[in-house]
């Protein structure tokens, strides 16, 4: 493991489970190095803060914690605006992801906020919608897929969820959450939640929905330490294993949890030779992962020859939503994959190379 990784992983450790940074770490630190690493994996807050307690003063880091700071006032203020309007209009509603999971760390702003997603009546999206734009959000993206995307200046964005999977992502997700109605649990109004069993369980599908698609990043390893350590002396194990063991995803589960619990615990046990890979598959892909990365793994599932198949001839459903004038005009179907390369062909050099890469990895 390269030795500012080391530094990365140790300062975060620090600053989540309170204790100060090992002054053997703190002396190997290269500022620049480390902040290009937090920013890459959406944690400059969380290192800031290990930072802090280390007596370790960087402008950056500083200017970055305050944005998180500020990021998550203004998304709670946004949500508090928004909730009492559902209320009002009887629809139901449920906060997802990081609207829970930064209550759990131990500082505000440590864990860095993107939007506000939110899972709510599907039946109700029109009235969503006018209640958004009403509180002066413009709509991004409606109707074309199992989100809805609102903004607002300067930093307020909003996903509002119809459901928590949609039936491009893996089947067994997207059948397992297609109906949670009986996991809905009444909180006050019109709002629910989830047990801490299940919140864990769909933290653990999102996680690997990434993880086998774009890939994800190590902040996700480090909500899995911070929500664990929370809460694993409650948690229902026997139905958490049996629930991933449904979808598949129960081997995924224990690796990724053995991982989390090592690199961010306060012992640090070495890691095996394949933990060490996982890391690094973690390492290089960034919070939300990359585009490379998503072509490789796609072109691993499906076979080279079939990804690009499906990638030049793409399915009428993908067409309707994607490029709806073809859509209205099959006739000119034919030439959509020509009007793509031209329009899009800064995306297909990346998916040349990613393609390349794969390639030439399967032979060696």
């Amino acid at each position: 493991m390269d030795q500012q990784v080391k530094v990365f992983l140790s300062l975060a450790s620090a600053a989540v489970n309170q204790t100060a940074p090992d002054p053997m770490i703190v002396k190997d630190i290269d500022l620049d190095t480390l902040f290009r690493l937090a920013s890459f994996h959406q944690m400059t807050a969380v290192i800031a803060t290990a930072l802090d307690s280390a007596g370790i003063s960087d402008d950056r880091f500083a200017e970055e914690q305050a944005r998180a700071i500020r990021k998550n006032m203004i998304l709670d203020y946004e949500r508090s605006c928004l909730t009492p309007k559902l209320e009002a209009n009887g629809i139901w509603y449920m906060p997802l992801k990081g609207i829970i999971l930064k209550e759990y760390y131990p500082g505000i702003g440590m864990r860095q906020m993107s939007d506000n997603d939110i899972l709510f009546d599907a039946s109700r999206a029109d009235d969503v919608r006018s209640i958004m734009e009403d509180l002066g959000f413009t709509t991004v993206e409606y109707g074309k897929g199992h989100q809805d995307d609102y903004q607002k200046p300067p930093v307020s964005n909003f996903e509002m969820h119809r459901m928590l999977f949609s039936n491009e992502s893996d089947k067994r997700l997207f059948n397992y959450y297609d109906d949670i109605s009986d996991k809905l649990i009444p909180v006050n109004g019109c709002e629910r939640r989830l047990s801490d069993e299940d919140f864990y369980i769909y933290m653990v599908a999102h996680e690997f929905k990434h993880y086998y698609w774009n890939g994800t990043g190590v902040r996700s390893l480090l909500d899995i330490y911070v929500f664990l350590k929370r809460f694993r002396k409650t948690l229902d194990r026997e139905y958490i294993d049996a629930e991933l063991k449904k979808m598949g995803i129960a081997d995924f589960e224990k690796k990724n949890r053995a991982l989390a619990v090592k690199i961010f615990g306060r012992r640090k046990p070495p890691l095996s030779e394949k933990q060490e890979e996982m890391l690094d598959y973690f390492i290089t892909a960034g919070v939300f992962g990359t585009r490379q990365r998503g072509i490789q793994n796609s072109a691993g599932k499906l076979g080279t020859l079939r990804y690009i198949l499906q990638r030049v001839f793409l399915p009428m459903e993908a067409i309707r939503k994607n490029y709806p004038y073809f859509y209205k005009h099959k006739l000119l179907i034919p030439v959509l994959p020509i009007y793509r390369l031209v329009r899009e062909h800064k995306n297909a050099s990346t998916e040349v190379k990613a393609l390349k890469k794969h390639i030439f990895s399967k032979k060696k």
